[in-house]
């Protein structure tokens, strides 16, 4: 995890040099294929930032049934198998992706990395249910890290997209 946030940091660091090294931001660009690639950049990212997230509330929803005993181990291991088929499918839309400009490339690859981090904390999870090792505390700890990266992703993208 700590790899993911020097990965961010650092790519926050390139965006932002690279992007305003035009005099004002990625959004004063005199270069209409990078206005272009911004634009539509952001409409992916919105998109599937907003399934992220869907998909991040379930499995919250979850954990927190698992602590009240509203939930049993089969039944979260149940819908947890539903929230990776849906994580694999938007890791797969994002992946095939070609919605950037070489400017956006590196961040492209950090959000994908995220992406990524996000299906393997859903993975992990119904590994622990398979072995009947469900650990509530591991299960909110790392969802609270992916969270984390969420924040630092999305904060990234405001400092290299000028908003």
């Amino acid at each position: 995890m700590k790899k993911m946030y020097v990965l961010v940091s650092v790519l926050c660091l390139i965006l932002t040099v690279g992007c305003s090294s035009s005099g004002g931001g990625a959004k004063a660009s005199i270069d209409p294929q990078l206005d272009e690639a911004l634009n539509s950049y952001q409409t992916f990212l919105t998109n599937t930032l907003n399934e992220s997230n869907g998909l991040l509330n379930r499995f919250n929803t979850l954990v927190d049934n698992l602590y009240v005993q509203d939930i049993s181990s089969e039944q979260f291991s149940k819908v947890v198998k539903e929230i990776i088929k849906d994580s694999s499918a938007l890791v797969k839309q994002a992946d095939g992706q070609d919605y950037y400009h070489q400017n956006l490339q590196a961040y492209h690859t950090s959000y994908l990395s995220y992406l990524n981090q996000q299906h393997q904390l859903f993975l992990d999870s119904i590994e622990m249910a398979n072995k009947d090792r469900l650990d509530k505390a591991k299960l909110r700890q790392n969802y609270l890290k992916i969270k984390d990266s969420q924040s630092a992703i999305i904060n990234s993208w405001g400092t290299a997209a000028g908003s």
